[in-house]
């Protein structure tokens, strides 16, 4: 593996600013380890890969923090203090053919209890995001009810049924 990790490919790092008012976007690219982006099944559980997947994540936003700063134009999200510090989240798509790494940045006061409130804020704003897609999901799908077709393997056999009904030919 010592010589998969000196092997680096360029990676686009993204930095949504994210202010009351609007969103601002800063772009750099930086060289990720190979491994990183293409790992071995084996490899993605592994304390090593963790480990070394958030020093790059780490490093690179560490050294972008001040441009962030600069950004940053609202208070904290939590309490409306004055800005001092900023909440970074990372979504990696590392496994994509152009690899990138979307980090949202939010700004807080320094208060560990602001910080929390939020992440929890995003996290509820997530989790509501996933709840939409299921509701929309159930809707689409719900709307096809019994009639809806679908296959299933009988005996081996590869037949159309319909979906919470029976099976033809069976």
């Amino acid at each position: 593996m010592a010589a998969s990790t000196t092997t680096t490919t360029p990676a686009l790092f993204r930095f949504s600013v994210h202010n009351t008012t609007d969103t601002t976007h800063i772009s750099h690219t930086h060289p990720v380890p190979l491994f990183l982006c293409q790992p071995a099944e084996s490899q993605q559980t592994s304390a090593a890969f963790k480990d070394a997947f958030i020093d790059v994540i780490a490093l690179i936003t560490a050294q972008h923090h001040t441009e962030c700063m600069a950004a940053l134009t609202s208070p904290c999200l939590a309490c409306a203090s004055p800005t001092t510090d900023c909440l970074k989240s990372p979504s990696s798509f590392l496994n994509l053919a152009e690899p990138v790494v979307v980090i949202a940045v939010y700004p807080v006061c320094g208060s560990k209890t602001c910080e929390y409130q939020v992440r929890g804020q995003l996290l509820r704003r997530q989790m509501r995001g996933i709840e939409a897609a299921k509701e929309d999901e159930r809707k689409l799908y719900g709307k096809m009810g019994r009639e809806a077709l679908c296959w299933v393997w009988l005996g081996g056999v590869l037949r159309q049924g319909v979906s919470g009904g029976g099976v033809e030919g069976a």
